[in-house]
């Protein structure tokens, strides 16, 4: 409980809390999925926490959750697999998943909705896919560089729909004259 005091001091409550947790984990830690628990130990959370500072994601995890609950949130251990993003296949729109990516994490839950906390060194959380609006703006700004890098060929395009538009009368005689003398 003191060690969550101290991380969290002159932090507002929630998501910073949260956050100063994770972190610390992440920066005073290390991850090895080797590292055994000893036998004899009584709380193998706080023999990570002060003594060996090296262990596997599911120490990090019940670490996390430990802190938090000590600090009044609501956090609960969650394992799964990892889809390491460096994996994704753009072709097949597929991350291949295989027994060496059981991973274990923390939630924590603010309001009504769980989120995630990866307090483990090397795995990251993607973040959450942009909404309708987002879409549409990132889509206006390709849109727009697109633009500016095709300028000169789109000013010609323009100036030739231009021509056309007002010169068509003309345009569309020299052709019906073209099309009699052929």
């Amino acid at each position: 409980h003191n060690l969550a005091d101290r991380l969290t001091t002159g932090k507002s409550r929630g998501w910073a809390q949260i956050v100063a947790v994770e972190q610390y984990l992440r920066a005073e830690y290390t991850l090895d999925r080797g590292t055994k628990v000893s036998l004899d130990t009584n709380s193998p959370v706080e023999e990570f926490l002060f003594e060996t500072k090296c262990g596997p994601e599911y120490l990090f995890a019940g670490s996390a959750a430990v802190l938090l609950r000590s600090l009044g949130y609501r956090a609960r251990v969650v394992s799964g697999f990892y889809a390491h993003p460096d994996k994704y296949d753009d072709h097949r729109h597929h991350t291949p998943v295989h027994a060496a990516d059981a991973h274990v994490w923390c939630e924590v839950s603010l309001s009504s909705t769980w989120l995630t906390v990866e307090p483990s060194p090397g795995y990251e959380v993607l973040a959450p896919l942009p909404g309708v609006w987002e879409q549409v703006v990132e889509r206006l700004h390709v849109l727009w560089r697109s633009l500016v890098r095709n300028a000169v060929l789109l000013g010609i395009v323009a100036i030739a729909l231009l021509i056309t538009i007002f010169q068509r009368r003309a345009l569309e005689s020299a052709l019906r004259t073209l099309e009699w003398q052929v």
